[in-house]
């Protein structure tokens, strides 16, 4: 026994194919070498398709559904560039570990230092956006890192941490006003490491 389709059905299905058509024709050129947003193609397509059921492929616009797939390529290309290189500086290995494993799970490259003299070396040959260092270390401080490492680039964003905040209160207090630097209390949440890292960037 065949399985007939209804003209409705037939009808569905050859506008679904030519909406297919329609909207892959003019994008071929980015499948194929990619797009000016960074991000392929490919992906893009299998993104917006699966926000769309099957049965509603004939109900799509093919020019909203280009405009959508752009519209996806853009703001995830806006999100890929807001990743930044981070500079870890403690005397305390198991935090660097931690704090590269928060940081490294939201895309952003890091590098770690155990003291502020290899802190300012990793910065020479890092460059980073931003330092999260700690300020209680033998040798060279968190404080007297940044001011050295503030000769090469005076806007360089930074954030303290500190088990005892009480004890460098007006100095904190300081390089927020002037600097904008931000604080990390000892011990804190990958949430609030998200938080001070998006008040420094801005």
């Amino acid at each position: 026994m065949k399985c007939r389709q209804s003209p409705s059905q037939k009808k569905t299905v050859s506008q679904a194919v030519i909406q297919v058509v329609t909207v892959l024709t003019p994008i071929t050129p980015f499948i194929l070498y990619g797009n000016p947003f960074k991000y392929p193609p490919a992906r893009i397509i299998t993104l917006l398709l699966s926000h769309c059921k099957i049965n509603q492929l004939d109900q799509l616009n093919p020019y909203g559904t280009l405009f959508a797939m752009f519209s996806i390529s853009y703001n995830i290309a806006d999100k890929r560039e807001l990743k930044m290189d981070v500079l870890i500086v403690d005397d305390n290995e198991e935090i660097i570990a931690v704090l590269q494993g928060m940081l490294e799970s939201d895309n952003h490259r890091t590098r770690g230092a155990l003291n502020g003299k290899d802190g300012y070396l990793a910065y020479l040959d890092f460059n980073p956006d931003v330092i999260i260092t700690d300020i209680q270390m033998q040798g060279k401080d968190g404080f007297e890192l940044v001011k050295d490492i503030r000769e090469h680039n005076s806007k360089i964003k930074t954030v303290y941490m500190s088990g005892a905040p009480y004890l460098f209160g007006p100095k904190l207090n300081e390089e927020k006003k002037i600097h904008n630097s931000g604080f990390l209390e000892k011990p804190f949440s990958s949430a609030e490491l998200k938080q001070v890292l998006s008040l420094v960037r801005d």
